[in-house]
């Protein structure tokens, strides 16, 4: 059964997409089609897919959107922000309790002591204490965008 057929920019060569035998043909084609050949297999996972799609469709509760919202409701008071904080702690306490492969925890660990060291020198290098740098900072004169300062 032909499903469809499409013709390259040329056109040289047409494609037929057969839906009962799960493959695609190619055909040369000069105003007509000739020499026929395989192109393509379609995985047949693609209709498993589809045909669990359409089941879902007659549970709607087994969405996981519906779950998402079953959970809101039951543990949360249907409070999204409540829902996602949950979430987002549940997974910070697994994240933690999983201890990094040595090697990465080393890396991580020469990092930080690198950063704190160039922190460290831009700290010394700095020539004016912090309350004086804030206040020059935030000065009203220093604040104002170009087109106040040329009024």
């Amino acid at each position: 059964m032909l499903e469809r057929a499409r013709l390259e920019p040329g056109p040289t060569t047409a494609y037929y997409v057969d839906s009962l035998t799960y493959r695609v043909d190619a055909f040369d084609y000069d105003g007509e089609l000739s020499n026929r050949r395989p192109f393509a297999t379609i995985d047949r996972d693609h209709e498993e897919a589809c045909a669990h799609a359409l089941r879902m469709l007659e549970q709607p509760e087994e969405l996981p959107s519906a779950r998402v919202l079953a959970a809101m409701a039951r543990e949360h008071g249907n409070s999204y922000t409540r829902f996602v904080l949950a979430l987002s702690r549940a997974h910070a306490a697994e994240l933690r309790a999983r201890p990094l492969p040595p090697k990465v925890d080393l890396r991580f660990r020469h990092l930080a002591a690198e950063s704190l060291a160039e922190q460290s020198r831009i700290e010394a290098a700095d020539k004016v204490d912090f309350e004086t740098f804030r206040q020059r900072y935030l000065a009203p004169e220093l604040l104002r965008t170009d087109q106040q300062a040329a009024r």
